[in-house]
């Protein structure tokens, strides 16, 4: 069965300015791909959801967060991480972040990812964030 999936990027960064001017290094693109294809997958495959919702924001500290939630069946207590989740494990670790579970507001499992970027000077007025 297909499942439904929306993108939310906050446009207007804490502190940083419109998302469209910022550039994230390779590293942390690649572990918030990661952390996106990984839970999504999840949610397809195990957690029976036909909804999912991924959400990007920077905060002002230069945190790139990474929201994934869905309306599934949500994580169980005795939950025994498989290879998806020890996917996302090691790539935010890679990228020096930290991540946790939860439940979405619908009951079903929440992903979230923090990876934290720092600010480097550009030309021309724009700056890009890099791994810290």
């Amino acid at each position: 069965a297909a499942m439904h999936v929306r993108l939310d990027i906050h446009r207007d960064l804490d502190g940083v300015g419109p998302i469209a001017t910022v550039e994230i290094d390779e590293e942390t693109r690649l572990a918030a791909y990661r952390v996106v294809e990984e839970a999504l997958a999840n949610a397809h495959k195990h957690a029976e959801a036909s909804e999912a919702t991924v959400s990007l924001s920077v905060t002002a500290d230069e945190q790139l967060v990474v929201t994934v939630s869905d309306n599934g069946v949500g994580f169980s207590e005795t939950l025994e991480p498989g290879l998806g989740l020890r996917v996302i494990a090691m790539k935010v670790e890679e990228a020096h972040g930290t991540w946790a579970t939860g439940c979405s507001a619908t009951g079903g499992a929440r992903i979230t990812a923090a990876l934290p970027v720092r600010r480097v000077a550009r030309a021309g007025g724009r700056f890009q964030l890099a791994a810290s």
